[in-house]
């Protein structure tokens, strides 16, 4: 399943999400550094979550201070 992060809110867990990404999207430190750093510039930033289920991302995802949707994969 993929996730698109469209922006964050104040308050958001860098570090947290920064784990996240790595342990759910399966990416390394760099990548998943580079990622937040995207999000924090205004970026939007797809990934795929292979580490844990939709319900469990979801719940994660608002509480590290993100803002996401899932992208349609027909």
């Amino acid at each position: 399943m993929t996730v698109e992060v469209i922006g964050w809110n104040k308050g958001l867990l860098v570090i947290s999400a920064i784990r996240f990404f790595m342990e759910s999207g399966k990416l390394g430190l760099a990548d998943s550094k580079r990622k937040v750093e995207e999000i924090l510039d205004g970026e939007s930033v797809q990934f795929s979550l292979t580490g844990c289920q939709k319900e469990e991302a979801e719940e994660e995802l608002r509480r590290l201070g993100l803002i996401f949707e899932w992208v349609d994969e027909d």
